[in-house]
């Protein structure tokens, strides 16, 4: 069985080039160990009827919830995700900066953080 959790950040209205800047922190728990550790990046075109998926880029967690298992403590520096579209494989379609810190349920219910 494949759990699911779904978050999104809020919508870069009126950009005129295209580009919009977001600084997010979104927090899930994870169980480890875990089968099929995935984290999926969706960029979207917000329409006036739908949203329209421009661009995506998935991780695969396995060595990092590997590494976990044993330190109990994992921290993925800055690094940048190209995103891209399956109608266009071979063009960028937006850029993510991403870092992550992944520690256990104790050490981040000691000190608690928000999303936003």
């Amino acid at each position: 069985m494949t759990d699911q959790v779904e978050k999104r950040t809020d919508t870069h209205i009126g950009s005129k080039t295209g580009w919009g800047l977001f600084n997010w922190r979104f927090k899930f728990d994870l169980e480890i160990p875990c089968d099929f550790p995935r984290l999926k990046f969706i960029i979207q075109d917000a329409g006036i009827i739908t949203d329209e998926a421009i661009g995506e880029a998935t991780l695969n967690l396995k060595r990092t919830c590997n590494k976990l298992m044993k330190e109990e403590f994992v921290e993925v520096p800055k690094t940048y995700i190209t995103c891209r579209s399956a109608n266009m494989p071979d063009e960028d379609r937006g850029v993510i900066l991403f870092s992550m810190t992944i520690l256990t349920k104790d050490d981040a219910d000691a000190e608690p953080v928000g999303e936003a």
